[in-house]
């Protein structure tokens, strides 16, 4: 009976979905000279059960009237002196694709909308866990608050502020898809990061501007649901190095925490890179074009799991003197022993605007897809496609480097846009990241919304590597 009874319970004893947050997509609207609406177009891959967050900023002491739908965050109504930054979200519905939001005042003011949208790899609502509200008045730079610690390993803590002047320099290195600056929304930022743990990495978050003025500042963390445990999280992206020769002084971002998994990224003009790494630091996967001269280039992984101990820095020694971009990108809740589960990687020999990045099959254990492009040359990386998120990048006036992430529903090649066209030899890796446990994937939370973005290869286009898993076909190709 007994033995009965502990099989009963095992059978009705729920095993939690294992589940990560990722960024959908972001939108931003506006209105001033004053107005009384402000509209924002939605981001048109929004599916059922995203979660969309809105930050309204007014000014002329407007309080913002909260959009149809949404629902204003605990504490979320923050004023400073005449202006106002109110914080709402809603649990998205399939009708919110491309849908128009209003965020409206009783009288004339200027309006800035930011909006974020985040979803769960299992196909249930993300939700919000701690938030932390902070102000300031005569200061050119604030640090996040962080009384409130998260509640849960694995989520994205999304970053919004607001300052009384254009804020020219931003976040700190490790914020995740950095916003800021421009007219009349130059003084609003939104950008976010993820924490392994349930503590804040110290030093928080942090985001400065050449001139002082008054802040409003809001870490607000988004976790998966109840029914779900914490998976990959993509960390930060750390401060880039380029030159020519070593990469020294190598520095992951503070985001960074124990147990999370480094990701040194480099770059190197040379067909034939002779790499010394620190200690402790394995090499991954990498690819060199050596056809492709004067441009001969490779690209190298090598990965490293951060321990209490670690040096602040590292010191990647190459032999030869050619330039280089170099930079390290933190994730955590993976496998520390097998970090990169399966890769893929692609060398072009032709002109191209483009940074082709191969496709990749994933295998079960994988949750997230770490995309890196490298292309020669002086052209600016223009956008990732729909449901990509950029996590860093540098163009150095030689060569430009781009790292990006998605989730393993997407597995066909990317075309990550570049603003001219460039002289021959692109580089291209797809990494799968194998979670510390495996993960769950509903169909619920397929990409079918990237069907419309999906297209036939251009004609001159670098084909997928024949072993992917939608070979001909391309995301955000030109």
């Amino acid at each position: 009976m007994v033995k009965k009874f502990l099989c009963l319970l095992a059978f009705l004893w729920t095993i939690p979905a294992q589940a990560s947050i990722v960024q959908r997509g972001k939108a931003v609207g506006s209105a001033g000279s004053p107005a009384t609406t402000a509209s924002v177009v939605l981001p048109s891959n929004i599916q059922a059960n995203d979660l969309i967050y809105l930050g309204c900023f007014t000014d002329n002491s407007q309080n913002p009237n909260t959009p149809t739908g949404f629902t204003l965050i605990t504490g979320g109504n923050q004023s400073n002196s005449t202006e106002r930054f109110y914080h709402f979200t809603k649990t998205a519905v399939g009708a919110d694709a491309g849908a128009t939001v209003n965020c409206t005042t009783s009288a004339g003011a200027d309006i800035v909308i930011r909006v974020r949208v985040f979803y769960s790899t299992d196909g249930a609502a993300p939700q919000v866990g701690a938030t932390n509200f902070s102000t300031a008045t005569g200061v050119s730079s604030v640090t996040f608050a962080s009384t409130n610690a998260p509640t849960k390993s694995g989520s994205a803590i999304l970053l919004v502020a607001r300052e009384n002047q254009n804020i020219t320099v931003g976040f700190d290195a490790g914020v995740i898809d950095p916003v800021f600056g421009g007219f009349l929304i130059g003084g609003t930022a939104t950008g976010f990061f993820g924490v392994s743990g349930t503590t804040f990495p110290s030093p928080m978050a942090s985001i400065s501007n050449g001139a002082s003025g008054n802040w409003m500042a809001a870490a607000i963390e988004l976790q998966t649901s109840n029914g779900s445990s914490a998976g990959a999280v993509l960390v930060s992206g750390g401060a880039f190095i380029s030159g020519a020769g070593n990469c020294s002084a190598l520095t992951p971002s503070s985001e960074t925490q124990n147990g999370d998994v480094e990701f040194t990224i480099m770059d190197i003009g040379s067909a034939t890179p002779a790499i010394t790494p620190p200690a402790g630091w394995t090499l991954g996967p990498q690819i060199t074009n050596a056809n492709a001269n004067p441009n001969a280039a490779s690209l190298t992984i090598y990965t490293h799991t951060k321990a209490g101990g670690d040096a602040a820095s590292w010191n990647f020694t190459n032999a030869t003197t050619n330039g280089n971009i170099c930079v390290i990108v933190s994730v955590g809740n993976l496998n520390t022993t097998t970090p990169i589960d399966v890769s893929q990687t692609l060398s072009v020999n032709q002109a191209n605007k483009n940074m082709p990045i191969p496709a990749l099959n994933p295998t079960a254990s994988d949750e997230l897809l770490l995309r890196v492009g490298a292309l020669p040359g002086a052209g600016t990386f223009t956008s990732a496609p729909a449901g990509v998120t950029r996590i860093t990048g540098l163009n150095q006036g030689q060569a430009d480097l781009e790292v990006v992430y998605d989730d393993p529903t997407l597995n066909a090649s990317l075309y990550l846009g570049n603003n001219v066209p460039v002289a021959d030899g692109a580089l291209g890796m797809s990494l799968g990241l194998q979670s510390s446990a495996t993960p769950t994937r509903t169909t619920a939370n397929q990409r079918v919304e990237q069907l419309g973005l999906i297209t036939l290869a251009p004609f001159g286009a670098p084909e997928p590597p024949p072993s992917c898993g939608n070979c001909g076909l391309g995301v955000g190709a030109p």
